[in-house]
């Protein structure tokens, strides 16, 4: 299969910006991993955790009350990063949509079916 050139480099300097913002998990083989070797529980709970972060960071900006120095200063990271993430996605997606016009992507490969987690 190919490959598409892309400068993925600003992914990684969000990745940089605080330690809640890096990827729990830098490549598939390392969840298939985590499960053998027993770990997956805590997996779990870090995405558990970083969905809590998320509710917690709603509710600062829903309050607007947020006093806290270290957690504005985080804000003030996240938006950095959502800034540089969009204008990523928005490169990537041109990229991706440029190519497509051009007959230059491949067809997609067969969907492999991903088990859900039952969210009630």
């Amino acid at each position: 299969s190919k490959t598409v050139e892309f400068d993925w480099s600003n992914f990684y300097v969000v990745q940089k910006l605080h330690v809640n913002m890096r990827m729990l998990v830098q490549r598939p083989e390392a969840i298939e991993s985590a499960f053998h070797r027993g770990q997956i529980q805590a997996l779990w709970k870090q995405i558990e955790a970083r969905a809590a972060l998320v509710r917690d960071i709603q509710t600062w900006i829903d309050t607007k009350e947020e006093k806290n120095a270290t957690r504005i200063r985080f804000g003030a990271k996240l938006s950095k990063g959502y800034g540089i993430l969009r204008k990523l996605f928005g490169r990537l997606y041109k990229t991706l949509h440029t190519r497509a016009l051009g007959g230059k992507l491949e067809p997609m490969g067969r969907t492999l079916p991903v088990d859900r987690r039952n969210a009630s």
